[in-house]
């Protein structure tokens, strides 16, 4: 299942170095922004009678400063060194910034943990936000957010480590059930979206593939403190990462696996066919949610 790629859009996270003010400090940590924003403008090129270019802008530079304004007070709150942190910080921010472009009605949807205080899945997602299914996302969840006409914003935690990223999924295939299930995701990641030109900038779009499988059950947190947060059914990513910045660097990969804590999707609800089709494929989403088992035990 998959949509239109080449709708959405393709801003490298990096391109916030070129701008004034704060920007440069962020551009590290930017991945939620930069996803964001790549959404936002799939959404204009699906809906143009709806959004026009007021979500995003028409063009990298615009893109790119949408980016830095998500990132701060008011929306994400991105830090630099840090990130956007709780992960909650992203579906309040989006929505706050929908808003106040006069599209409050769009719908910020998707599945967060919710683990014990103190503990690491709290400290990346803090209070579930309203509208939010508590638990981890599964083949199912990806691929009827995607039927539904959404890209995906997912965010995940490195192996074996604290910080984490976004990427936004276009596309997933899978065989097989529960925790027999495997797969491939395609996504747009904002540490390399792009083909790049001479000059080591983005010229077009880049979608990378990593293969998905399922981890029956996953303990997060620090035993020493007496703080863990157990997973059922995590899906885990595996996918070549680019490790540097801009101006691109060939050759600068290093194999990466990442736990797939948490997915957001936007929907539009304006009555339109394609509008009624998209939140009819949102509210089924929820619904068949509620009758599930994949939480956080």
């Amino acid at each position: 299942m998959q949509v239109d790629a080449g709708k959405a859009g393709w801003l490298d996270q990096f391109l916030l170095l070129g701008l004034p003010g704060p920007a440069p400090s962020l551009a590290s940590d930017a991945c939620a922004p930069a996803c964001s924003v790549n959404a936002m403008v799939f959404l204009q090129n699906r809906y143009p009678e709806i959004y026009g270019l007021s979500l995003a802008g028409g063009n990298q530079a615009a893109w790119a400063e949408t980016a830095a304004l998500l990132a701060g007070p008011g929306y994400f709150n991105t830090i630099p060194g840090i990130g956007t942190e709780p992960v909650r910080n992203l579906p309040l921010g989006l929505r706050s910034f929908l808003s106040g472009r006069g599209h409050g009605g769009t719908l910020v949807r998707g599945v967060l943990p919710q683990g014990n205080p103190g503990g690491l899945v709290n400290e990346l997602v803090g209070e579930l936000p309203d509208g939010y299914e508590q638990g981890v996302p599964s083949f199912d969840d990806l691929g009827e957010a995607l039927l539904a006409g959404s890209p995906v914003i997912v965010s995940i935690l490195y192996e074996g480590r604290t910080q984490g990223h976004n990427v936004l999924v276009t596309g997933v295939e899978w065989t097989g059930s529960g925790t027999a299930a495997v797969g491939t995701m395609t996504f747009i990641d904002p540490l390399d979206p792009a083909n790049y030109g001479a000059d080591g900038f983005p010229v077009s779009m880049k979608l990378t593939t990593g293969n998905v499988t399922i981890l029956p059950s996953l303990s997060l947190g620090n035993p020493a403190d007496g703080v863990v947060d157990t997973l059922t059914n995590v899906m885990a990513l595996d996918y070549l990462q680019y490790q540097g910045q801009l101006p691109y660097q060939p050759g600068n990969y290093s194999q990466t696996v990442a736990l797939i804590g948490g997915m957001t999707f936007l929907q539009v609800p304006e009555p339109s066919a394609a509008g009624l089709a998209a939140l009819a494929g949102a509210a089924w989403f929820l619904f068949r949610r509620r009758g599930r088992g994949n939480r956080i035990r």
